[in-house]
């Protein structure tokens, strides 16, 4: 039953994007088609799992072993990097994947601070594997949930008569805002 709530509670109420406010840049530049969006979702979240797992692995076995926590944000990245690397070659076997996506495409997944932020989050929570493990998943249901959402929202936008001080940047802050309460209110 932890599980369970844990599971919903990263999915809702502790939503990486909308309450922790990481991986807000590919909130806005990202969403713009739904297709392209689940795409990268799926991809954000299949590192963010991998990584999450790896980091606390890293965390646990090796750096606080050897007392060099002081590592931690740089040990996270490289692992960030390496399974991105991982999943670029991986995808880099279906056409479907290769012909949507280009180089820049694997900036934005590396840059991502979502992918970081669930792993200081499961490390300053202290919580053990299985946790790490379900608070990963949880997390990037979560992520593929506000962005595929998000996007639906932006081309919805599109269609709309908007004011001309309120194009762009400002009205999809305001919709991320709602997104944001929105999400809170399952608390």
């Amino acid at each position: 039953m932890k599980y369970l709530i844990l599971l919903i509670s990263s999915v809702f109420v502790n939503n990486v994007v909308l309450t922790q406010l990481f991986g807000i840049s590919p909130l806005l530049v990202v969403t713009r088609k739904v297709e392209s969006t689940i795409y990268f979702s799926i991809v954000v979240a299949t590192v963010l799992v991998f990584s999450t797992i790896l980091n606390f692995l890293v965390e646990t076995y090796i750096l606080i072993p050897f007392h060099i926590e002081y590592f931690q944000i740089v040990a996270f990245v490289v692992l960030i990097l390496i399974v991105s690397r991982m999943v670029q070659i991986t995808l880099s076997n279906f056409p479907t994947f290769v012909n949507r996506f280009q180089d820049n495409f694997f900036v934005l997944l590396v840059a991502n601070s979502t992918i970081l932020g669930a792993s200081l989050l499961a490390i300053k929570n202290e919580f053990d594997f299985l946790t790490t493990v379900v608070f990963a998943f949880g997390s990037a249901i979560g992520y593929l949930l506000v962005m595929i959402i998000f996007s639906a929202i932006q081309e919805h936008l599109r269609l709309e008569k908007i004011p001309k001080s309120m194009e762009g940047y400002p009205i999809l802050l305001i919709a991320a805002g709602l997104l944001a309460m929105a999400f809170v209110g399952f608390q």
